[in-house]
């Protein structure tokens, strides 16, 4: 009997749905009318599918039989899949629909691969929004545990879900009573614990007692296939994407044999040797001498991996420089050497470039007693270091040690450095004076930038400049003094006029009242005296400034003699004692030798002068007290002193008073008169007869002068 209720019933939701929207109304007779042709159909006896007879059986085996030597003929995995939906949709005379899906679970996907039983409704199933030939959806685990177990299983048959929900539940139900369908069985195609994919049995109502153990053994067969296929396919794909990127890659392969025989190569390789493959393949790579692998193979065999830098010889005879990198492999079972080659020609130029550079401006830098060089790069780490300053600087530079910034430069420059290179980096120029234990340097830096004009390094360049760092403070101490004598001179010249004109108003104003008839003998003999005085004061100026210009030209002539040196310094006491007030001062000579003994070679007048204006000084500035002058004998040396209890001299002033023009007070109305010539002509004297002066003096202590020539005994002077 024909079922007609469920398909009238299809037939009224179709045509309520789609009723002038999508289709036509003659597509739409036509459409029912295949439904009408494809499910109205006469129930058949199903009790040959629930056999257990012997007939029954062999007709398994026979089955079976048949169709192992019909997989082997199928050469992909898509036959297969066609091959095994026909057999299983005949096996069970066409009551089924027959489902075939792969998997890809590295993917987590499902795709289906081949249908049978529906053929007639894709249209009809594409009206609802899904195609049945050509559903995907995600591999949910609940599923693949029941598949793991590798028999046919019976699952719940939800349409919805099998739709990815493009069905309601409604539809779904209304759909297997128009299929008659009632069940879902299921068996993987799987090989150990991989499964490959399924296939689904969707049996018409009366026919769901078909022959299990056949269909799994059926299947158990096909899944051996379908692994070695999918191996095959697996190993193609790899072989192609392996053969791809040998083909394409942008550096040389070579690979040889456990002899060193070439077995390929890559378009690149030919490129870059510019030999044909026919001239390389097969042939020996040692004597092609192209580029040299180890003499022994056995020592690349032994490693994984192998790196190291060496030279390829191309067709015409050009040197490159490359970077090999060999990589043991096999291939059908032996062992073989891949060598990958990175043709580093023009990085090496270009390094040697850099390092002839280096090395000119290294010499450049190192043949500056005062200069240093430093190359640093974007983390402060300096690659060179070069020049004389590193030694000013404690830095070594053959040590071996990474230069950084840290273990390089002295602490007290580090933070100095580092400003430096961090303003450098930013792109500015640096320009700077800095102190590094009373050396001077100027420091100037600048960025180096790369053909995209981005900063890549920094150069420091150090110039030790302390020599003229001292020429400068001698120019300024040239200019201090120059301006502080400019000073002087006009204070001398101020105090000069006015020692001039002192002595000068006397014997010009006591001139006049000579002339005068009314003076008594005692006045006339005073003004005469006050002349004589006066005059003699100018007279000693007039020398000093004569002595001053000699000794300046130097033109003082030395005249070095024998004479005794206690009488000259015996007449100095008789003339000074003459000069004192004996009540207030007394004047005291130290003489350690003998009269007889103290004959001695130098010149006297000299000698006398340096006294005479030592004296002068202490008969000044000593208004009671005591004055004691004399010598003592030092080894070679004579040390004369001339020591009095007067006002003294301050520190500040100790370290002037022997220059020209110098006095402690230069004043115009200061206490005590004089031009301030004594001690530096003194001086003078002194530096002649090769001996030093000094002054040893505090404020209100007095002072003691000092001063030292050569202690020269008379030829004929018994010792």
């Amino acid at each position: 009997m024909k079922q007609k209720k469920p398909v009238e019933y299809l037939k009224q939701i179709i045509a309520r749905d789609y009723q002038g929207d999508y289709i036509s109304k003659k597509e739409l007779n036509k459409l029912l009318t295949d439904i009408d042709n494809e499910f109205y159909a006469e129930e058949q006896d199903v009790s040959a599918y629930n056999s257990d007879s012997s007939a029954a059986k062999a007709n398994s085996l026979e089955f079976l039989a048949q169709s192992a030597i019909e997989l082997v003929e199928f050469k992909s995995i898509e036959d297969i899949y066609k091959y095994t939906a026909d057999k299983l949709y005949d096996l069970l005379d066409k009551k089924a629909i027959i489902t075939v899906v792969d998997y890809h679970l590295e993917k987590n996907y499902w795709q289906m691969k081949q249908v049978r039983g529906i053929e007639k409704l894709n249209n009809f199933s594409s009206r609802f929004g899904f195609d049945l030939t050509n559903m995907t959806g995600q591999t949910e685990t609940p599923f693949l545990n029941k598949l793991k177990k590798g028999q046919l299983t019976e699952l719940d048959f939800d349409v919805p879900a099998l739709t990815n929900g493009k069905v309601s539940k409604y539809i779904g139900t209304q759909f297997k009573k128009l299929f008659s369908l009632d069940k879902l069985f299921c068996i993987p195609f799987k090989k150990n614990t991989n499964i490959l994919g399924n296939i689904s049995i969707f049996p018409k109502k009366g026919y769901e007692n078909f022959n299990a153990s056949l269909i799994e053994a059926f299947v158990g067969q096909v899944s051996n296939f379908v692994e070695i296929l999918n191996q095959k396919r697996n190993l193609q794909e790899e072989e192609e994407k392996y053969r791809t990127i040998f083909e394409t890659s942008p550096d040389p392969i070579c690979i040889t044999d456990g002899n060193n025989n070439i077995v390929k190569i890559n378009p690149m390789f030919l490129s870059l040797s510019g030999y044909s493959e026919e001239q390389l393949v097969g042939q020996h790579l040692n004597e092609l001498n192209i580029f040299q692998l180890d003499n022994d193979p056995e020592n690349l065999l032994q490693a994984n991996l192998v790196n190291y830098e060496t030279q390829l010889r191309t067709i015409s005879g050009q040197v490159k420089d490359i970077l090999l990198s060999t990589q043991k492999i096999t291939i059908e079972q032996q062992p073989h050497i891949l060598s990958f080659i990175k043709d580093i020609t023009s990085i090496r130029e270009h390094e040697r470039k850099i390092l002839k550079l280096e090395n000119r401006y290294k010499t450049i830098v190192t043949h500056q007693p005062g200069g240093a060089i430093f190359l640093f790069d974007t983390d402060k780490n300096f690659m060179t270091a070069a020049g004389k300053a590193l030694e000013l600087l404690n830095i070594d530079e053959n040590s071996e040690e990474k230069i950084t910034l840290k273990n390089t430069f002295p602490s007290e420059l580090q933070n100095t450095i580092s400003t430096i290179c961090e303003e450098i980096l930013q792109g500015n120029k640096v320009v700077r004076t800095i102190e590094y234990k009373q050396t001077y340097f100027s420091v100037w830096g600048v960025p180096v930038k790369d053909q995209n004009n981005k900063i890549r390094e920094g150069l420091i360049y150090f110039v030790n400049i302390s020599p003229l760092k001292e020429k400068e403070h001698q120019l300024k101490q040239a200019l201090e003094k120059a301006e502080e004598s400019d000073r002087l001179k006009s204070v001398f010249l101020t105090n000069i006029s006015h020692e001039v004109r002192t002595p000068m108003n006397g014997i010009i104003g006591f001139t006049e009242m000579l002339k005068t008839n009314t003076l008594t003998d005692e006045e006339y003999y005073e003004y005469l005296d006050i002349i004589e005085k006066s005059s003699a004061r100018l007279m000693k100026l007039v020398n000093n400034l004569v002595d001053i210009s000699l000794i300046q030209a130097k033109e003082v002539q030395l005249k070095t003699m024998e004479f005794n040196l206690n009488e000259k310094l015996k007449d100095l006491f008789n003339q000074y004692s003459s000069d004192i007030d004996k009540n207030a001062v007394t004047l005291n000579l130290n003489t350690p030798l003998e009269d007889s003994e103290s004959c001695i070679a130098s010149d006297p007048t000299l000698l006398e002068k340096i006294l005479i204006n030592l004296l002068d000084n202490a008969v000044k500035y000593t208004n009671k007290g005591k004055i004691t002058y004399g010598y003592t004998i030092k080894d070679d040396t004579l040390e004369f002193f001339v020591s009095d209890t007067g006002i003294g001299i301050n520190q500040e002033t100790k370290d002037i008073i022997f220059d020209y023009f110098r006095q402690e007070d230069s004043s115009f109305n200061r206490q005590y008169e004089g031009a301030g010539l004594g001690l530096s002509i003194s001086s003078g004297y002194v530096k002649m007869l090769n001996g030093d002066i000094w002054v040893e003096s505090a404020p209100k202590k007095g002072s003691t002068f000092y001063f030292t020539i050569e202690y020269k005994k008379c030829k004929n002077q018994t010792s």
